[in-house]
């Protein structure tokens, strides 16, 4: 009679103890997730080729007549449009500033006890020329590089700035283009990772624009060189099947 009693126990406790772990295994396949997610970084270039030019030039001249001074700015003004106009540029093209106009002096120490007397040199007239916007970037270039000769050794007092190059098209349309390619990679690089861990890519999680780089603050492309370098950054979350 007890042994029976005993062997109906113990097949209660194994049945028991079988019960359990089955109810706990179900629950653990309930809890531990099936799939991982996957961050991963996109990146997109493109080199912009400058499709415009800005170009800036100072005439100046200094003589203690102040009327003098100005018929030498004027005179040399004209000289300077005559001759780009002859080697190309629109006149339409060309904007003149202001005058800027300057009182020199200098300091002259009188005696050793450093009294010092101001001394009238003269007056300074500036107005710059700049040309804006100016397909012909190759033009400017020679121009920017061959004026000393042609100008400023003739006797007249100009200057010249570095031509500033810019892409004069909409950034709008680069910008989508440079997501969409930088989305593109961020999706490539996560199919090799997934690949390369035996699992497959699964559903996109999530997506977050990076910054734009290369773009001015006002949004354009532009600088001291011919060709700009921009490019969009991208983070994107996929799940990583088992």
């Amino acid at each position: 009679m007890i042994k029976n009693i005993l062997s109906s126990s113990s097949l209660f406790i194994a049945l028991s103890i079988v019960a359990s772990t089955y109810i706990f295994a179900n629950t653990l396949e309930k809890v531990v997730p099936t799939n991982q997610i996957v961050k991963v970084r996109g990146v997109a270039e493109r080199e912009i080729t400058s499709d415009r030019v800005d170009w800036s030039l100072s005439i100046f001249y200094t003589d203690t007549a102040l009327e003098k001074t100005y018929q030498q700015v004027d005179k040399a003004s004209e000289y300077l449009v005559n001759y780009l106009v002859k080697h190309g540029i629109e006149k339409d093209k060309i904007s003149f500033s202001n005058y800027e106009q300057d009182q020199l002096t200098e300091t002259l120490v009188l005696d050793k006890f450093g009294n010092t007397e101001t001394k009238f040199i003269g007056y300074s007239i500036r107005k710059s020329l700049t040309i804006s916007a100016f397909p012909d970037i190759d033009l400017v270039d020679r121009l920017a590089k061959n004026i000393g000769n042609d100008i400023q050794r003739q006797g007249w007092q100009v200057t010249s700035e570095s031509p500033y190059y810019y892409y004069s098209k909409k950034i709008s349309d680069i910008k989508p283009e440079l997501l969409k390619q930088s989305a593109n990679n961020a999706y490539q690089r996560a199919v090799i990772i997934a690949e390369s861990s035996g699992s497959k890519l699964g559903s996109l999680k999530a997506a977050r624009q990076g910054v734009f780089e290369g773009f001015n603050e006002d949004g354009h492309v532009g600088g001291y060189t011919r060709k700009h370098r921009v490019s969009s950054v991208v983070t994107v979350d996929f799940s990583i099947q088992r």
